[in-house]
């Protein structure tokens, strides 16, 4: 039990924790197809295979950063933040062997702004866009043709993050999705509003001009943000915004403040999916 509570004070002291904060009015969302063509077309018959979500609903998000090893000289605490890829494909098989179905998080924008959402589905995001993604998660994500989320930084440049050349060619594959995580991972909620407005709009902008494809989801930076980030975000043209609160239960009147839980080395998958359906 006791390393059990070094590691969870270890993940709220490195820096991608919670601070979180109010109760927010009810986004309002314009009723039209996303302009990269992944929206969802809701028709009678398909919502005969669909839940319709009403007040509080069931979506496990699941936010990775790093699949691989961690080089030994990194402290303790942003080891936390690795997961083996032998981990990593053992959470997949399970997720397959249990029926789940993994959607993109624009593709579950499409089914959210409609009222209803896939039975047993789970979204695997990924964030900051380390390069280990492209070598060790994206050949497995393919083995079991799986889709995911990256949530990218599009300040950052340097061979241990994708390159433009990897999001284009991941995207095109129609198994993986790109959204903001701003430029350079700031504090948004510390930030001046020039600043944050440079932060969510520059991030954006760099994504839809590289992959010609609208983003409407923005991961904040170490998952903090308030009334004015989430104000921002709206003008900009965001729909939704992801937290790291480790939660699955999501409220239909608050797109903005999308759960997520973060998966480490000693996440329990079987715990974390099944439990929340019993």
């Amino acid at each position: 039990m006791k390393s059990v509570a070094v590691l969870l004070l270890l993940i709220f002291l490195s820096g991608c924790s919670s601070d979180f904060f109010r109760d927010t009015p009810v986004p309002s969302f314009e009723d039209n197809n996303f302009t990269d063509g992944t929206y969802t077309e809701i028709t009678t018959s398909t919502r005969q295979d669909l839940l319709k979500i009403d007040g509080e609903f069931t979506l496990p998000i699941l936010v990775f950063h790093h699949i691989d090893l961690p080089d030994q000289s990194i402290t303790l605490a942003d080891r936390t933040w690795y997961v083996t890829e032998n981990k990593f494909e053992r959470i997949l098989d399970f997720i397959e062997k249990n029926g789940f179905v993994t959607y993109t998080i624009t593709e579950i924008m499409g089914f959210l702004e409609k009222g209803f959402l896939p039975h047993n589905v789970v979204v695997i995001t990924f964030d900051d866009g380390a390069a280990d993604f492209y070598y060790n998660a994206w050949p497995i994500l393919q083995k079991y043709n799986m889709k995911s989320t990256v949530n990218i930084m599009t300040g950052v440049n340097s061979r241990n993050y994708l390159s433009k050349e990897n999001i284009k060619e991941l995207y095109a594959t129609g198994l993986v999705d790109f959204q903001s995580h701003g430029v350079y991972h700031s504090y948004l909620t510390r930030s001046s509003e020039s600043e944050m407005r440079f932060e969510l709009s520059n991030s954006k902008k760099m994504l839809e001009n590289l992959l010609d494809k609208e983003v409407v989801v923005v991961a904040y930076p170490f998952g903090l943000y308030n009334d004015i980030v989430e104000s921002v975000a709206k003008e900009i043209g965001y729909k939704a915004g992801l937290t790291i609160k480790g939660r699955s239960k999501q409220k239909n009147s608050d797109f903005f403040e999308l759960h997520r839980t973060i998966v480490t080395e000693n996440t329990d998958i079987k715990q974390l999916l099944l439990d929340i359906n019993n």
